[in-house]
């Protein structure tokens, strides 16, 4: 991907990184790790935009809700948002280039802040995509903050790859704990203290309008990054009938249109302050997922935000998906045409039965899936106690 010149140069950027953190580190004294019930000092460490999912659910809301209760908490975001964003999809020479300069830059910052925090919380990686020596952002964290906790809502790994690298189980040995979305997550760092903390979802910003009365062809939904059209493609066939059938049509909510042959499609274009608005007039969800070591360690985001909406889902069942859906009474499981077919069949020629679904995940989001039925739990990682539940696939 890079040439020699450049690799050489960010080798060398990171040396230089990784010396500067480790001067400020040794001169730092560890403090001791929190006291269940005292005020805290939380330092969140983001590997994402401020306005991608993985951040906002993962991390900020978190921090929203700990700062409520009195406790100071800082979010470290990976660079500006405006630059962020440019570059986390744009895989050029240049903009991978600018992206490690600039990631080295702001965690630099970060470290040289960190100093007497209670806790940290790293979500997916310290420094993402290079292999070059131990992970020093962790490792200099782990000297100067009382808990260091990494947040994993995925697998920390490249495109295209199904397992994690040398260094990032290096990552997970230097933290005291693991924070996981999915209990699968375990099966590739196992042997760590773990709490299960799934993505959870704040009911009260997701209000349920009264679908009773609605008029008008129905509508289908997904909601998703660019990257993850690829798991939406295999669908255009079954789509494409039960849309003539019904006459339904598929809203994409998306930062780009999808190629979805014979598919009569509304595209609406994500924008974060339009998240919950643009969901809510679809009738039912669409959670395809195709199947693999990585898929079965995702959180099922997208299911748990139709089903706060009151909306019912169809959902591959892979991984969190099966759990969150099938558990629960939201929707159907599918995987071939032929079942998601009869499973958009009987939702879209029924909208009774979609309402009771869709009351019925809703209820799921609040009884299971809410940030309030897992603050315990968060908590208790922050704090090390014993977890309060058995981590759970």
């Amino acid at each position: 991907m890079f040439g020699r010149p450049v690799l050489w140069g960010l080798q060398a950027a990171t040396l230089g990184a990784r010396a500067v953190v480790g001067l400020r580190a040794s001169a730092a004294r560890r403090p001791p790790p929190p006291v269940p019930g005292a005020k805290m000092r939380v330092l969140l460490v983001a590997q994402y935009p401020g306005r991608f999912a993985g951040t906002k659910y993962r991390l900020a809301k978190w921090g929203d809700r700990l700062r409520a209760a009195g406790h100071e908490v800082r979010l470290a975001l990976p660079m500006p948002d405006r630059h962020s964003v440019r570059l986390s999809n744009d895989w050029s020479l240049r903009a991978r280039t600018e992206f490690h300069l600039r990631l080295l830059a702001a965690r630099t910052r970060t470290v040289w802040r960190a100093e007497g925090y209670d806790v940290a919380v790293i979500h997916m990686n310290s420094m993402p995509f290079w292999e070059y020596g131990d992970p020093f952002i962790a490792m200099a964290l782990k000297r100067m903050v009382g808990r260091v906790l990494l947040d994993l809502d995925d697998l920390p790994v490249f495109a295209g790859e199904d397992e994690v690298r040398p260094r990032v189980r290096t990552l997970a040995s230097v933290v005291d704990g693991l924070l996981v979305g999915n209990g699968q997550i375990l099966k590739h760092l196992p042997e760590r203290p773990a709490w299960f903390v799934p993505t959870c979802i704040d009911p009260q910003e997701w209000p349920v309008p009264d679908r009773s009365s609605r008029r008008g062809p129905p509508i289908l939904g997904w909601v998703g990054t660019a990257g993850n059209l690829a798991h939406l493609r295999p669908l255009a066939p079954a789509l494409a009938e039960v849309c003539r059938r019904h006459g339904a049509t598929v809203r994409v909510i998306s930062s780009e249109p999808p190629d979805l042959p014979g598919v009569p499609v509304e595209f609406v274009r994500w924008s974060a302050e339009r998240e919950v608005e643009d969901l809510l007039p679809i009738d039912v969800g669409l959670a395809p997922l195709s199947d693999g070591p990585r898929q079965r360690c995702k959180c099922g985001l997208k299911a748990l935000q139709y089903m706060a909406a009151g909306i019912p889902v169809v959902a591959g069942p892979v991984g969190a998906l099966r759990e969150i859906v099938e558990d629960t009474g939201a929707g159907f499981l599918a995987s071939t045409t032929v079942e998601w077919v009869a499973a958009l069949d009987a939702l879209l020629g029924d909208p009774v039965r979609r309402r009771e679904m869709g009351a019925s995940g809703r209820r799921r989001v609040e009884e299971r899936y809410s940030f309030a039925a897992n603050h315990a739990e968060f908590l208790a990682a922050l704090w090390g106690r014993p977890a309060n539940a058995a981590v759970a696939g």
